[in-house]
């Protein structure tokens, strides 16, 4: 009877042992993944490279050839300067942030061709690990974009043109408008509202454009609606994209709604002021949208008998645009409109993160809309500067330079509010370079936001024996001057949510 360990072959002379026949199968199995994967590099379309850590490459398909006009021969044991400039592979780079932080990078950038024409490209790097798990290079894969960017100008010309086309459209229809509603029967009030109705179709008409005609975002229909109210309008919500038809709605039911305050509510007073608010509730079966306009500080306002296009259009038109019934109250204080519907019947939610969901104080979830991205490149402080302003006593601004060790951190500005003390009570390191590294310390967050690239939020009860305990926020957000390295943060600190 042949032996456990021994593996019998007819014609065979002598029994192999069953663990040497074992080993030479994987050895083949090894050798056939090896050469499939020589295979993919050699045949790929895109050029396939390796970095070592030092900045050495390390091999070069031919693709990159094509791409780079380097040979193989040329490029191997080369530094990667030869195709990137010098910033990219610093450590504050491509490479840099792989080689660091052991994370996958996508980019779209530059890169250099042999006769020294610059190039628009994507690169997708990822780090390449050893059996112990340790960092050894970069592997990254670089396609052509000069097609793709063509292609874009080509869309963005042709929408441009569209936009312009429909602006003029609309021009032309206000001009009729202006010449043609002359009669006795038609009052100098009827023809402009008329008007103006246009002129807000013609806002949301350019929101539309710069969404590719996709949809509009509703942030930006607020803001050019209200802009010329922007100190007394305090708006805030989640990124929510409408559709073409519903956003057209959306708009002219702001419009009427803005009229409406400047007429006869908060804003026909110097003291008035008006909470727009708009939220999805995500923990409901079916995701619910919920709107609100609250007006505060205007004069006494009443039901009016006369239903006009405006009333005819924040009731019935929204109704029927939106499936649900609109909420109208007329309170002393001002008026109230809020209706509830699917997040179906309006658009969709372009925040995917429960970041936002565990935020508490309504100024920091407005910073965090603000900050959102939906295609994950970073914001630059000067896009978010609006709500750092609204709210600059609660805010703190830092500039932080990653090319060192530990990062170098420099705060520009701090709020007034966090100067008094506030963030002392989360700790004393505010700018205390001795007690940067404590953890927990406001230093440390802010390394760790920039490292991660990603919201720090922090909430915290501390209870120090008094009647009520102490209640904190904090929420930290990276910023970028080219979308990719993080090179400002903005912090913001709070024990109580202003109004």
């Amino acid at each position: 009877m042949a032996s456990p360990d021994m593996d019998i072959r007819l014609g065979a002379g002598t029994p192999t042992p069953a663990a040497a026949v074992t080993g030479a199968t994987r050895r083949c199995d090894d050798e056939r993944r090896v050469a499939q994967l020589a295979a993919v590099v050699e045949t790929s379309s895109e050029a396939l490279l390796s970095v070592a850590p030092d900045g050495t490459i390390l091999t070069w398909n031919p693709a990159a050839e094509r791409l780079f006009g380097y040979t193989e021969a040329e490029a191997v044991g080369r530094n990667i300067t030869l195709i990137s400039p010098e910033r990219d592979y610093s450590p504050t780079g491509i490479a840099g942030s792989v080689l660091k932080e052991g994370r996958i990078v996508r980019v779209r950038t530059e890169r250099i061709h042999k006769n020294g024409a610059r190039m628009p490209v994507s690169i997708s790097a990822a780090p390449m690990r050893n059996e112990a798990g340790e960092i050894i290079g970069v592997s990254s894969v670089i396609r052509d974009n000069t097609a793709t960017l063509r292609a874009e100008e080509r869309q963005q010309l042709m929408m441009r043109e569209l936009a312009h086309r429909g602006k003029n459209l609309l021009a032309v229809i206000q001009s009729i408008a202006r010449h043609s509603l002359t009669t006795k029967g038609c009052t100098v009030e009827a023809r402009d509202g008329f008007i103006d109705r246009v002129a807000a179709l013609a806002r949301t008409y350019q929101t539309l454009n710069a969404e590719g005609f996709e949809g509009a975002r509703l942030s930006e229909l607020v803001r050019l609606e209200l802009e010329g109210f922007s100190s007394r309008v305090h708006a805030f919500g989640p990124d929510v994209l409408l559709r073409t038809n519903e956003a057209q709605t959306f708009g002219l039911m702001l419009h009427e709604l803005t009229t409406n305050a400047v007429k006869f509510g908060a804003l026909s007073n110097e003291d008035g002021r008006v909470d727009v608010i708009w939220d999805v509730d995500a923990d409901a079966a079916e995701p619910q949208f919920i709107f609100e306009w609250t007006e505060n500080g205007g004069p006494v306002v009443e039901a009016r008998t006369h239903r006009g296009f405006g009333s005819t259009l924040t009731s019935s038109v929204v109704e029927q645009s939106f499936a649900t019934t609109p909420e109208i109250e007329f309170h002393r204080e001002g008026l109230r409109y809020r209706f509830k519907t699917a997040l179906a019947h309006v658009g969709r939610r372009l925040e995917a993160s429960p970041l936002r969901s565990r935020i508490r104080s309504k100024c920091m979830r407005a910073l965090y809309d603000a900050w959102w991205r939906e295609n994950g490149m970073l914001p630059s402080l000067e896009e978010i500067e609006g709500t750092t302003r609204a709210y600059a006593d609660h805010v703190a601004i830092a500039e932080i330079d990653q090319s060192t060790e530990p990062a170098a951190l420099k705060f520009l500005s701090i709020g007034r509010n966090i100067e008094r003390g506030l963030a002392k009570r989360f700790d004393v390191t505010l700018g205390d370079a001795n007690l940067r590294d404590i953890p927990g310390s406001i230093e440390a967050t802010y390394r760790r936001c920039a490292r991660g690239r990603d919201p720090v939020y922090e909430f915290s009860i501390i209870d120090a024996g008094g009647r009520d305990p102490l209640v904190l926020e904090r929420l930290i957000v990276p910023c970028s001057r080219d979308g990719l390295q993080v090179t400002n943060l903005v912090g913001m600190a709070i024990n109580s949510d202003p109004e």
